[in-house]
């Protein structure tokens, strides 16, 4: 057995099926961007484009020439069954693994419900759990330690001396899990003076600063926790008395926080720095390792399934003027539903975003007005009747949407879902509708107050679209209730689309306004306060951070939705925290090769 381990964690490494996709990567410039619901145009190298065969070549359109695919065929030549002697060892290796992943659980299980005095270490392994990435397969179990130390234990960080980074851990895993724990447990860390004393050790200043991002609207001393921490973290990484193990803690986490990073990023890295971990459990960290691994290959099959699935549409070859963005759509999935077990949630979810992004791009990049009042009719319409209406170009894009979706509810009928997929429609003709007003508004050169830019633009971020989608796919989890939730517009949607659209408009705006293109959130602040562009993006990235916190206030229970759903909801804008931090990925996915590589190529070293 011995040996099979070591045979496998080598073999894993030199023959999985991406290998040689790893190392063409590397020749993949690391540079570009990706846009958060359906994705906003952005001008970059120049591409040609042919017009549709149909359409008049005269024709004046807002081209915004995007770059071609990354990718290619990579993914859908990639040999992922048992064709080949490698590729079959390969399938043996994750069933082997899956073997084992499923003999541990039943040990780390063990571990995880043990009766203990100590409260605090069972909500440590909780934490470890969460980080390592493997705590979804023991969801009812978790759930249940801690709302049985947060009823019988109330008091239990007021009777006890416990540390900084106890008290802030502690914390940060209630929150995490939805109990509103009151933040005055940090009280005694501070001076007479109202401030946070400087003696403070690094440890528990990292944990401070993590738990700080669990903040809710009159949460002021997380305000001051977090505005602390970061100046003390950034100078106490100067200490040559610091450990390398913290050393790097506390970089990655300056780097990227942890509730706002993405489960699966944040679970690799932790991965990593656990088995730096003087007192680590040898088995959990092999649990992690060998669970990272066959849930990436699960990955894998997926991607090469729908790239296949996109490639025979052939849409991509007939829609130049758009992006073809399929891989991309499938990245975000794993970041939606990082579970193994919501595989139709994310061939589902990934289908539905490459055709946002097409029919996006056909509103931003290139129809004329008339077109756009013929889809927008032909989308609320939905049926087949509708295609006499369009212009020939956009016809196969029409009858293939309405192809994909009659699918989605074949696919559901047999459990009785196939009304799920009404209540994505409704959505869809909501958001293809706010695509429709915003290029009105560029045609008649208006530019709205904040008011009315909110009250349209956040309709057509498409974070409603995204949770309807997601619920779809998620199965018996997603009540009638729960979609007539999403119709209701209820807060953590309208927080989502507010962190959406004011953080593409903050990265995307300066090159959407260098043509044709409606004016974004910066230009209307602008305008209805009459200040600077370095004063209205401060003012928005205030309101980015209020909408965090509101989203934070709404996963507290009791919730209106079950967890699970609501989870949906924060990897919505983690996604958007991450791959639009800086730059837009979707559409310059060069950038997402980093992303790509951790999430479904390589795999961790056993």
């Amino acid at each position: 057995m011995a040996m099979q381990a070591h045979f496998t964690s080598n073999t894993l490494q030199r023959f999985s099926p991406f290998s040689s996709l790893s190392s063409s990567m590397t020749q993949i410039s690391p540079s570009a961007s990706f846009r958060f619901a359906p994705p906003k145009t952005r001008r970059t190298t120049l591409r040609a484009h042919a017009a549709p065969a149909s359409q008049p070549e005269d024709t004046s359109r807002p081209l915004a020439n995007f770059p071609l695919s990354v990718w290619g065929d990579r993914f859908v030549n990639m040999p992922l069954d048992d064709s080949s002697d490698i590729e079959a060892l390969c399938v043996q290796i994750f069933k082997s693994n899956s073997i084992k992943v499923e003999a541990m659980k039943e040990d780390v299980r063990k571990l995880l419900v043990a009766e203990t005095d100590d409260s605090v270490e069972k909500i440590d392994f909780i934490n470890t759990l969460c980080r390592l990435g493997v705590s979804y397969h023991f969801e009812s179990d978790i759930e249940e330690q801690i709302h049985k130390i947060f009823v019988t234990e109330p008091d239990l960080l007021d009777k006890n001396d416990y540390d900084l980074h106890t008290v802030a851990l502690v914390f940060r895993v209630f929150r995490q899990h939805g109990y509103k724990i009151c933040c005055d447990v940090f009280d005694k860390f501070k001076e007479n003076d109202g401030k946070f004393k400087e003696s403070l050790d690094a440890k528990g200043l990292l944990s401070l600063y993590e738990a700080a991002y669990l903040s809710t609207p009159g949460d002021d001393i997380l305000d001051e926790a977090l505005a602390f921490t970061k100046v003390q973290l950034e100078q106490s990484l100067a200490a040559e008395s610091m450990s390398s193990h913290l050393h790097k803690q506390i970089i990655n986490a300056l780097k990227q926080c942890l509730h706002r990073g993405i489960p699966r990023i944040e679970a690799r890295k932790y991965i990593d720095i656990y088995e730096g971990e003087e007192y680590r459990n040898e088995m959990l960290l092999e649990f992690a390792k060998l669970d990272y691994n066959r849930v990436q290959f699960i990955y894998q099959r997926e991607l090469k399934d729908i790239s296949k699935w996109w490639k025979d549409t052939n849409l991509e070859k007939e829609y130049t003027y758009a992006r073809s963005r399929i891989v991309e759509a499938y990245v975000w999935q794993v970041i939606f539903h990082s579970e193994p077990h919501y595989a139709r949630a994310r061939m589902m979810h990934g289908k539905v975003i490459a055709f946002l992004a097409m029919i996006d791009d056909t509103y931003d990049a290139y129809g004329t007005k008339e077109e756009h009042r013929c889809f927008t009719d032909a989308i609320d319409r939905w049926n087949y009747g509708a295609l006499d209406q369009l212009p020939d170009y956009l016809k196969k894009l029409y009858k293939v949407l309405l192809d994909t979706f009659s699918e989605f509810e074949n696919d559901l009928a047999p459990e009785g879902r196939s009304y799920s997929v009404h209540y994505v429609k409704e959505e869809m003709k909501v958001l293809v509708r706010g695509f429709h007003n915003e290029q009105n508004w560029l045609h008649e050169g208006h530019v709205p107050s904040m008011e009315e830019y909110f009250s349209y633009a956040l309709t057509s971020c498409g974070v409603n679209v995204i949770a309807a989608v997601s619920f779809m796919g998620m199965g018996q989890i997603a009540r009638i209730q729960d979609f007539e939730w999403i119709q209701k517009k209820p807060r953590i949607l309208r927080a989502a689309s507010i962190i959406g659209r004011l953080t593409d408009d903050l990265v995307t705006h300066k090159d959407e306004q260098t043509r044709a293109h409606v004016a974004s959130s910066v230009e209307c602040y602008m305008k209805e306060h009459g200040v600077s562009e370095r004063k209205a993006v401060a003012e928005l990235r205030k309101k980015i951070e209020n909408a965090w916190k509101e989203i934070n206030q709404e996963c507290m229970k009791p919730a209106q939705v079950p967890p699970n759903l609501l989870a949906r909801m924060l990897n919505i804008v983690r996604l958007v925290n991450v791959l639009y931090k800086d730059v837009d990925t979707f559409t310059n996915s060069e950038h997402l090769k980093t992303f790509v590589t951790q999430l479904l190529i390589d795999p961790i070293p056993l």
